[in-house]
């Protein structure tokens, strides 16, 4: 197939070919080029001078023959291979690109999604394509961008992989099922890492080969960029991948000793008391002072509370200021500090590990910082052996011991020790790199699949170390290293109070850690590391000098990175390093948990803002100056929330109160009204006003995130106007909001809608031109698009209800609400449901057969029925040859309705991908819903049992007079979600769910993997077609980026 592209008005556009002839009438752009005929491959040979490969001989190159430049014509050759996942099917796909002058020819024999993607793009935003070269980086951006989401929902779903393993109730067939999925998440990380390495290949010899100048080599730099963050993350995972899958073999043999295990910890745990208790009473005849009458009593409590004098553990991840809260905590009670980080027991390394300052160390007492040299080893098992120790002295002087770190080794060795380990054994460990220069590493790696197949089988095989210390465990003790794992009945050895200290916000800890790495760098991080490679005594090779931080210096000092590459390099090393403690952090229950970005209130504003509003403050209450529209559209917003919820009586918090326009008009109206803010000067001036009008108002200067940590669940109502788009982290105020509100309370907030409406009149309307507001009282990048607002209130735990705009009429200077929110954006997505969300066709076919064999007539093959399935009863016994003119149809369709209401959901199921794409809809803080001509008698079951019940809004064939292709259904769901039709996507299998929607003006997508009646969906004039449900998350990215 031929696909060619020409550039129309700025925008690339398929022109369709139906005879050969016709490719003389165009100067394409871009010639796509699929599963070929050889006359095809003639044709292009013909008309365009252009040799192209056979696909079938893409995957036979050598790297080296994949990138060259023709002599004979100088067309340009790049062979790239492009990712194509699909259910159970993950390949790499080659694509040969030539590249003349004029035009980019493409061959391959797969559509792929990356290139309907960049298609999609084109069309939407002129200009992004403006010659051939435009076209394959713009590819290549789309291959990296693909690649990053892949990514993405590998971690998703091995965090939910993560989950299950420690679910407390995991099978060992769950565990293997997990196995499965580990193996093809492995399987799949590792096609994008080859991928994005071929991308930067093709990449790197276009610009050996001069071919880029410009913008084409800044958008180059760009992907290079992004190809570099997802080798890193593909990195990151597979370290993930491999912990996991330990972690659910450990389990599966856990499992199989549960009992044992069971019975093991409660004889330990109920020796000691027993024991104590008894001896206690046989010293009664000697001691008979002691023969008190609550003695065996005493004894025991005595025993249980020296058992639990609390051994604390605050957890965090890198960059978050475990040191910090701890110090301040010795400050209230007598403590001692264990250290719990692996790059604090090294000596000389200050700057790079953040060790406590000397003054800090002085505040209380500070255990095993500084205790060996760079060039010595410090085990997990010498970690827990001496922290056991330190407890039990701390204890013995009546103190608390506080272990504070995030290296999750030590504390797994500290609460659940392995069987003994060896100790490093030097020879052996010289035999082993001998054997590794003769023979290489992959020979001692394929060694270690046949002694240690399950550690091998975690271990990548460029990890030298670990394959080392693997070899080295089977050699001096003839057992594999993963026995020492899998056969732990050893007691826990303490069980610690669990203080966890994690952010909520990410992109906080984010800024934290480069905000660190920049104050080590100012502090002389680079001199530290200096005088660590003068000892001459130290190298990468040791564990030391591998610390995040050390190695990227010490490879800027050797010269191989530049210092920004070094500066870049460490931060993200500090990043992977903090996901990886976070990630082990999610598998421990603590006893406390709190979120470090609720205890920092202040950080949640920004100085300026305040200062602009406090300078202006004593206008606040002057109706003619800078706050009249605030004054205009008062009345308006204050009844809007009455008419929601009457106020009488109603306890009420003004989020951002201000001057307390909006606080005294609801105080007015009876409810019982506290108004915080963060301006002093505003809220005196509010107090004053209040006076002068004897309004009972009540004004704190208090963050809203504190007062949720003080008044939880204690206001019915909680307004926030117009003060979202001031402060750094808005979805942080949606969170401390929620946790203001009571149970069943109502929330009220606006804010500007980030489009190029918003800007024209919010800001170059009311600043400049009309000058209603001060200039700078808005910043548009921090406006916030109503789909961005319903994410928040998602994730908050709040769900959007109603969504209305407001306009002004400069001609009568007045302000109105409107449905029209300026939505230039995807807002919803509405789905049929028989064959594009549930699989419905076999109980379907099975309900006609019995219908057929009830009346005496012969069963239909279920495979000839299936196409139908999205017709209801007519289409099926249509297929049967029983049209409504038939005498027996309408018995047969009333017996078809009785079976299919038996066995509704036998073999119903969703489509594979479809919880996925309903989870990324959700995640994106979209709405989405179902409209379908089934019945709601079916309809609404099926939704209940098959987890669909979260949707928005269900339209069934008897919610309205009309079904589809009548769009009064979709216009419906539209008006009952308050949402414009324009902003809404439509998928459904079936002709007539394209003629709806395009009728009722939504986008319209076909399901191409539904049943569609037999028919080609590509011929429907949909706006675009999907070939699984997944498929729908590129078209969504693109909807949903933003105006500016």
């Amino acid at each position: 197939m031929i696909n060619l592209f020409v550039l129309q008005k700025n925008r690339l556009a398929q022109v369709p070919i139906e005879d050969r002839r016709e490719l003389l009438n165009y100067q394409p752009i871009w010639v796509d080029v699929i599963d070929p005929s050889d006359d095809e491959l003639a044709w292009i040979a013909e008309y365009y001078k252009v040799v192209l490969p056979d696909p079938e001989e893409l995957g036979d190159l050598e790297a080296s023959a994949r990138y060259f430049e023709r002599e004979e014509d100088g067309h340009v050759h790049i062979h790239a291979d492009f990712l194509l996942d699909e259910e159970e099917n993950t390949r790499s796909v080659r694509v040969a690109f030539v590249l003349t002058q004029n035009a980019l020819f493409s061959i391959h024999d797969e559509d792929l999604a990356v290139f309907r993607l960049v298609r999609l793009r084109a069309r939407l935003r002129p200009g992004t394509i403006t010659d051939a070269k435009s076209v394959l980086l713009e590819l290549f951006d789309a291959n990296a961008e693909y690649s990053a989401d892949s990514v993405e929902e590998i971690y998703e779903r091995l965090e939910k992989a993560s989950h299950e393993v420690l679910s407390s109730d995991l099978s060992d067939e769950a565990a293997a099922s997990i196995l499965e999925t580990i193996a093809y998440e492995e399987n799949l990380n590792g096609h994008i890492r080859r991928n994005v390495m071929d991308t930067r290949r093709a990449i790197s010899f276009m610009v050996r080969s001069q071919l880029l100048t410009g913008e084409h080599m800044d958008d180059a730099r760009q992907i290079l960029r992004d190809i570099e963050s997802i080798e890193n993350h593909t990195a990151f995972l597979f370290e993930k991948i491999n912990f996991l899958m330990d972690a659910t073999v450990g389990f599966i043999n856990i499992n199989q000793n549960k009992i044992i295990k069971l019975f093991s910890v409660v004889s330990v745990c109920l020796m000691p008391p027993t024991l104590i208790a008894s001896v206690y009473g046989m010293n009664f005849k000697f001691m008979p002072e002691l023969d008190l009458k609550y003695g065996y009593v005493m004894a025991i409590v005595l025993m249980v509370f020296s058992a639990i004098v609390p051994i604390i553990w605050f957890r965090r991840p890198t960059a978050s200021g475990k040191t910090a809260c701890a110090l301040h905590l010795a400050k209230y009670f007598p403590i001692e500090i264990i250290s719990m980080d692996s790059a604090l027991v090294y000596r000389d390394m200050n700057i790079g590990t953040a060790k406590p300052l000397a003054d800090e160390l002085a505040i209380c007492p500070h255990h095993l910082i500084d205790v060996i040299e760079p060039t010595d080893h410090f085990s997990a098992a010498q970690f827990a052996s001496r922290a056991l120790t330190l407890v039990t002295a701390i204890q013995s002087r009546g103190k608390i011991p506080v272990l504070v770190g995030g290296t999750m080794l030590y504390y797994r060795a500290l609460v659940m020790p392995l069987d003994d380990l060896p100790s490093r054994d030097e020879a052996i460990r010289q035999t082993l790199d001998q054997l590794a220069l003769q023979k290489g590493w992959a020979y001692l790696y394929d060694q270690l699949i046949l002694l240690d197949p399950t550690t091998a089988a975690r271990l990548n095989p460029q990890d030298r170390q670990r394959i080392q210390r693997a070899l080295e465990v089977f050699y001096i003790t003839g057992r594999p290293l993963s026995s020492f794992f899998n056969t732990q009945t050893a007691t826990p050895s303490l069980v610690p109070t669990l203080i966890s200290l994690e952010p909520s916000n990410r992109a906080l800890l984010h800024e934290r850690i480069l905000q660190r790495f920049d104050v080590m760098l100012e502090k002389g991080f680079e001199e530290e590391v200096i005088r660590l490679r003068a000892r001459g005594d130290l190298s990468l090779e040791l564990p030391s000098m591998r610390c995040v931080g050390y190695r990227q210096m010490w490879q800027y000092l050797d010269h191989t990175i530049d210092y920004e590459q070094m500066r870049e390099k460490g931060i993200v090393a500090t990043r992977q390093l903090a996901k990886r403690q976070l990630t082990w952090l999610h598998k421990i229950r603590p006893l406390l948990f709190y979120d470090t970005d609720m205890t920092n209130h202040a950080a949640n504003f920004e100085q300026q803002e305040i200062d602009k509003f406090s300078q202006v403050a004593h206008q606040w209450w002057d109706q003619s100056g800078e706050f009249k529209p605030l004054h205009d559209i008062n009345p308006l917003r204050l009844n809007w929330i009455d008419r929601q919820v009457p106020l009488a009586g109603k306890v009420v918090l003004d989020v951002g109160c201000g001057g307390g326009i909006l606080s005294e008009s609801m105080a007015i109206k009876g409810a019982q009204v506290t108004g915080i803010d963060l301006s002093e000067a505003s809220l005196e001036t509010a107090r004053l006003h209040a006076r002068e009008t004897q309004t009972a108002v009540t004004y704190e200067l208090i963050s809203v995130e504190a007062l949720a940590a003080r008044d939880p669940a204690h206001f019915d109502v909680v307004t926030c106007m117009e003060m979202l788009e001031h402060v750094p982290d808005p979805a942080a105020i949606v969170k401390a909001i929620r946790q203001l509100v009571k149970p069943g309370g109502m929330v009220f907030m606006s804010t500007f809608n980030r489009n190029l409406t918003a800007y024209v009149f919010a800001v170059l309307g009311a600043e400049y031109i009309l000058k209603m507001l001060p200039k700078g009282t808005h910043d548009y990048q921090k406006f916030i698009t109503p789909a961005e607002l319903a994410s928040m209130a998602r994730h908050a735990g709040l769900a959007l209800q109603k969504l209305e705009g407001m306009r002004y009429n400069p001609l009568f200077k007045s302000y109105e609400l409107t449905p029209n929110t300026q939505v230039n954006y995807l807002a919803t997505v509405l789905f049929d449901f028989d064959g594009t969300l549930a699989d419905t066709a076999h109980d379907l076919a099975n309900a006609t057969n019995q219908a057929l064999v009830h009346h005496g007539l012969a069963p239909i093959e279920i495979g000839f029925l299936k196409p139908q399935a999205s017709s209801g009863a007519q289409g099926l016994l249509g297929a049967a040859g029983f049209t409504p003119e038939h005498q027996q149809y309408e018995s047969l369709r009333q017996s078809f309705i009785e079976f299919y209401a038996k066995n509704l959901s036998e073999h119903t199921a969703l489509f594979d991908g479809v919880s996925n794409i309903l989870e990324k809809i959700e995640t994106k803080g979209l709405l989405w819903g179902i409209v379908t001509n089934k019945s709601s008698r079916f309809t609404l079951p099926l939704v209940e049992q098959l987890g669909l019940d979260l949707a928005s809004v269900v339209v069934c064939g008897d919610t309205t007079p009309y079904t589809k292709p009548s769009p009064e259904p979709l216009l419906f769901a539209a008006q009952q979600l308050d949402i414009a039709p324009e902003s809404i996507i439509y998928v459904g299998d079936a002709r007539r769910d394209i003629v709806a929607a395009k009728a009722a003006n939504m986008y319209s997508v076909a399901a191409g993997y539904g049943y569609c009646a037999g028919e080609n969906p590509a011929l429907w004039g949909a706006d675009d077609v999907i070939n699984n449900p997944m498929g729908l998350n590129a078209i969504i990215k693109e909807l949903l980026l933003p105006t500016h």
